[in-house]
């Protein structure tokens, strides 16, 4: 059974109960980026299904914490492709004046 459920971009919060030791199956796309903290203590998580996630679950009423954690590399590409981008854009504008100074002269 699952109480106060807390959905975000990237995080999951909720408390659940169980009576006894089992498996939670958190339905979202199985990722290794997923970590999984229950009671503050980060678990192993598992692929249920390309579709699920899973951590073992132990028996009470446990808080649980679900997030996706970019990896760092994802942050230099995009930041690489800002900069190619703005690049692009300042050497065209250069490119065209030069273009429109030599076909104007004769």
């Amino acid at each position: 059974m699952t109480r106060d459920e807390r959905v975000l971009a990237g995080r999951i919060d909720l408390r659940a109960e169980c009576p006894h030791a089992s498996a939670l199956v958190l339905k979202m796309t199985y990722h290794p980026n997923w970590r999984v903290a229950v009671d503050g203590v980060e678990v192993e998580t598992f692929m249920v299904s390309p579709g699920f996630i899973g951590i073992a679950w132990p028996a009470g009423a446990h808080q649980v914490r679900a997030e996706y954690r970019s990896p760092v590399y994802k942050t230099a590409l995009l930041l690489l492709g800002a900069c190619t981008l703005m690049a692009t854009i300042w050497f065209r504008r250069r490119f065209a004046r030069l273009d429109a100074v030599f076909s104007s002269k004769p």
